[in-house]
């Protein structure tokens, strides 16, 4: 048995299988690719990045808002005692207040800025201290100005 084969046949065969490549091509395209209006494709966008911290809207620029580190205290002692003879293994709280007061880092150091106080001298002084410098700093630690001038006055009187 003999196959014959003229040369349209083997042409067209040709023609209708690039044909056939170039649809399942295409349509396997279309399978991945979206269209609005069966024309113009849908370009994908990036995804929406979701900020680590939260934001907040004043007026047109947003802010961001830093978390607060956690807070430890040492409930074993009283507030004053833990005020004076701090360690740095909690947070340092402001004695008149009880606000924690947090370090500032700077180049790879943790500072305290506060303001100090003793009952022998109720007067206001402020100093910025390492974390070794502020656990040998025997004094009342105040947060701010107006804590430790409210316990100077309460001494004086």
């Amino acid at each position: 048995m003999a196959i014959s084969c003229s040369s349209e046949d083997s042409s067209s065969s040709e023609d209708s299988s690039l044909e056939k490549n170039a649809t399942e091509s295409s349509t396997r395209n279309d399978k991945t690719r979206q269209y609005r209006d069966n024309k113009t494709p849908i370009e994908p966008t990036a995804p929406k990045i979701i900020p680590k911290e939260p934001i907040r809207t004043s007026g047109t620029e947003p802010t961001i808002v830093e978390k607060e580190p956690d807070v430890y205290r040492d409930e074993s002692v009283r507030k004053d005692v833990a005020n004076v003879f701090w360690s740095r293994d909690f947070t340092l709280f402001d004695l008149i207040t009880d606000e924690p007061i947090f370090p500032i880092t700077q180049n790879g150091v943790n500072i305290y800025k506060i303001y100090y106080s003793s009952n022998e001298d109720p007067s206001v002084h402020y100093g910025e201290f390492t974390e070794e410098q502020l656990e040998r700093h025997l004094f009342y630690k105040f947060k701010n100005v107006e804590s430790c001038m409210e316990f100077c006055d309460s001494k004086s009187r």
